[in-house]
């Protein structure tokens, strides 16, 4: 995910109601964000293609391309699929919700949008991508770090160990060992919640936890299991024997 760690976050309204546009770019840019409003599924994919944004607030109802299929096709693609969609929706059903959630959304608000809670839902998200922006660098640079050290392992094999047949046998050892992956519990236990279809914040009220949190153990897991996506990461965690199935 591609974060500013500083400067200001930019965020893409999608909404076909002039007004909803109006009222929110005004709550929005009062509070410092970049803000750019669109009234249409192809306005968002056309500014998009111009520039990513931190977060995206969607509309769900919207004439043509509703916002389901939009969210649906953005988190198709790899370029978009990282961006945190909000959904915005008159209907408070729980098939929309679930829905909305199972197609990639972070979060579900209910209109009329009460200002105090748009704002502190946006900061949520914006936080936890910005603890997964830099935990993603880290770990970038940790895998710098042990490149470097295998290198200098192997070469010291190279130059001072055992005969060829021996260092051949070690290697493989080590390969195995670092084919084990471990998990920790609470990892363990944030996994097997978004089995169940928990999302985020639910897992963190499970778990006493805050959602910062639910999210640098799942980044952790997908790092440890050399996965692109959560779903990636529960398949591979399940085909390696490290937790069971869900059921429902």
């Amino acid at each position: 995910m591609r974060m500013r760690l500083s400067g200001v976050e930019e965020i893409l309204v999608v909404d076909d109601s002039p007004d909803d546009l109006r009222l929110l770019s005004q709550l929005l840019q009062a509070e410092n964000y970049q803000v750019r409003p669109v009234l249409s599924a192809s306005e968002a994919f056309a500014a998009l293609e111009i520039q990513l944004a931190d977060i995206i607030l969607l509309d769900v109802r919207m004439p043509g391309m509703d916002g389901f299929e939009l969210c649906r096709q953005l988190k198709a693609n790899e370029r978009t699929a990282d961006i945190p969609v909000i959904y915005m929706s008159a209907v408070n059903e729980t098939e929309d919700v679930v829905r909305g959630l199972q197609l990639g959304a972070v979060d579900y608000l209910v209109k009329p949008l009460k200002p105090a809670e748009v704002l502190a839902r946006i900061a949520v998200h914006l936080d936890i991508c910005r603890v997964y922006s830099e935990l993603e660098q880290r770990n970038q640079s940790l895998r710098k770090i042990n490149q470097q050290l295998e290198g200098i392992i192997d070469n010291f094999e190279e130059s001072s160990g055992p005969p060829k047949s021996s260092r051949v046998s070690k290697k493989s050892s080590k390969r195995g060992a670092e084919g084990t992956v471990k998990l920790t519990a609470r990892e363990l236990d944030c996994l097997s919640l978004l089995a169940q279809g928990y999302r985020t914040v639910q897992i963190a009220d499970q778990l006493n936890i805050k959602p910062v949190t639910v999210e640098f153990h799942l980044a952790n897991v997908r790092n440890k299991l050399e996965a692109k996506t959560r779903e990636q990461a529960l398949v591979t965690a399940i085909m390696q024997g490290l937790m069971e199935p869900a059921f429902h």
